[in-house]
Formats: C-alpha cells, sequence, structure tokens
C-alpha cells in the first residue's frame, strides 16, 4: 500500500496541517503543538478505526521529524 504524507502551512489561517493519504484513506490534522506533537482532526476520509491510532502516530512522528529538518536541528 503507497502511502503519502505531507505537511503543508496554510497561510489565510496560520497554521499548519499534516495530510495522510493510501488508496484507500485520507486524513487531514491540524498540528496544534509540535512538541509535544498534538494532532486536531480536520476531516478523515475512508475512516479505519482499526488504523486509526496506528496512522496519528505516523503522522506524530512526522510532524516532528520535518520541524527539526524547519528548524535546522
Amino acid at each position: 500500500m503507497k502511502r503519502t504524507i505531507k505537511l503543508v502551512y496554510e497561510p489565510q489561517e496560520e497554521r499548519w496541517l499534516i495530510i495522510y493519504a493510501t488508496d484507500s484513506l485520507c486524513y487531514c490534522y491540524k498540528v496544534d503543538n509540535v512538541n509535544p506533537p498534538m494532532l486536531s482532526r480536520v476531516f478523515e476520509v475512508g475512516y479505519n478505526p482499526y488504523k486509526r491510532e496506528e496512522v496519528v502516530d505516523e503522522m506524530s512522528e512526522f510532524v516532528q521529524e520535518e520541524f527539526k529538518k524547519i528548524e535546522g536541528n
């Protein structure tokens, strides 16, 4: 299963969003806090209750790694 994770900045709302997409799932969460990671659901398409916790954990790790790159650490 191919997946895509992207961190995008929404300038109008001045917030960061993380998007997780596969062939059957699409989750969009806003980043409330980076360390510790806190994500709030914006929308979910193809919701899978058995996979959701795993996906959110993966997105949290991705957010931390991306912000480390942005900050230059």
